[in-house]
C-alpha cells in the first residue's frame, strides 16, 4: 500500500487531529486514512462524476443499438392470501 507523508502540518490542525483521534479511539495515522477514505467517497457521489462513470461504462455502445438483457431466474409464484 503507498505512503503519503505531510510536512509542514500547522500546529492547531495536528491538535484537532490528535483530538479527534483520541475522541474516536485510533491513532492519527488511522484517523486520517478514514478522513481521506471519507472524502474520496463523497467526491464520487457528486452528480458530475457519476455521469462520468455512466458515460465510460456505456462508452462502447452505439447511439440507438439495443442492450442485451440479462438473464434473469423466472419469477416465483405470487402469495395467495385467504380470509
Amino acid at each position: 500500500m503507498p505512503t503519503l507523508t505531510i510536512r509542514q502540518i500547522p500546529t492547531e490542525v495536528h491538535e484537532y487531529l490528535r483530538q479527534r483521534a483520541a475522541r474516536n479511539g485510533r491513532s492519527m495515522e488511522a484517523e486520517v486514512r478514514d478522513l481521506l477514505q471519507r472524502t474520496m467517497q463523497e467526491d464520487t457521489r457528486k452528480p458530475g462524476l457519476v455521469a462520468q462513470a455512466v458515460r465510460r461504462r456505456f462508452a462502447m455502445v452505439e447511439p440507438g443499438e439495443a442492450l442485451q438483457q440479462p438473464q434473469r431466474p423466472p419469477l416465483g409464484q405470487p402469495v395467495a392470501f385467504r380470509k
